[in-house]
């Protein structure tokens, strides 16, 4: 057995164990099937999901504060250096993006699942419901 005994009896976790979900990987798979294996094909997923978190940090920075908010999100998104290591650039962006990793993909989820609750929130406010 792979999984826990701490999630025993849960919904049948004992017999699972997750270490990513796998949404990316079947991402992955529709491009190989699509447009076949290479280098290419696989760097076009990780690039997609940067320039999609690009959009949804823009949108979600929009909402809270306006599109100088959102401007200035992606501004520091694309050229914020956080640190100073290695083969790697220190732009959490780039270094993300450039390999083939499901971590890429995580906040371009957390992000739209964000803004879909802010807008929710938004307007359910606005038509007085509660």
């Amino acid at each position: 057995m792979l999984g826990s005994d701490l999630f025993t009896g849960y919904y049948g976790m004992e017999r699972h164990q997750f270490e990513q979900m796998p949404v990316f990987p079947l991402m992955q798979a529709a491009i190989f099937r699509v447009f076949g294996v290479g280098v290419a094909q696989i760097r076009a997923l990780p690039v997609a999901c940067g320039l999609v978190l690009l959009a949804a940090v823009f949108a979600v920075g929009r909402q809270v504060g306006g599109d100088r908010v959102g401007a200035v999100a992606v501004i520091l998104m694309v050229g914020l250096r956080v640190a100073d290591s290695g083969n790697a650039t220190g732009i959490l962006l780039l270094d993300r993006a450039r390999i083939n990793r499901y971590d890429i993909a995580v906040p371009v989820f957390a992000l739209l699942a964000l803004w879909t609750f802010n807008r929710a929130e938004r307007d359910r406010v606005a038509s007085g419901t509660r």
